[in-house]
């Protein structure tokens, strides 16, 4: 109920805001839609080592994908500091559509998920 007393807030005072969270949670219908994905960091992936500022700028330039975080040791961390190094069993979450889903899978080395 917590999320869903903020987002009536939210509709409030910021509604463009809100709607584009709404759309975010919401489940995608088409391949042009944008949602949230996670994709793991590997050794063998392109990612791996590279700084969090480098796959964003990779990530928007190649996939019309935005970075906004990670998963590091099993916690969330909403944008990370720009230098933060990507290592083995790191996530990265993003905003994509499913048009660069197997492209994104392709440069992850991983499919979207846990």
């Amino acid at each position: 109920t917590t999320v869903a007393s903020r987002l009536v807030a939210s509709y409030i005072s910021e509604p463009a805001v809100a709607a584009y969270t709404e759309d975010l949670i919401s489940t995608s219908t088409k391949d042009a839609d944008f949602d949230m994905q996670q994709y793991q960091i590997i050794t063998s992936g392109v990612y791996f080592q590279k700084s969090f500022m480098h796959v964003f700028t990779k990530l928007k330039e190649n996939f019309n994908a935005i970075a906004v975080g990670i998963v590091t040791n099993g916690k969330v961390v909403k944008n990370p500091p720009s230098d933060y190094v990507l290592t083995q069993g790191d996530y990265v979450i993003l905003i994509s559509n499913g048009v660069s889903k197997k492209q994104l899978e392709k440069a992850f080395g991983v499919k979207e998920g846990k």
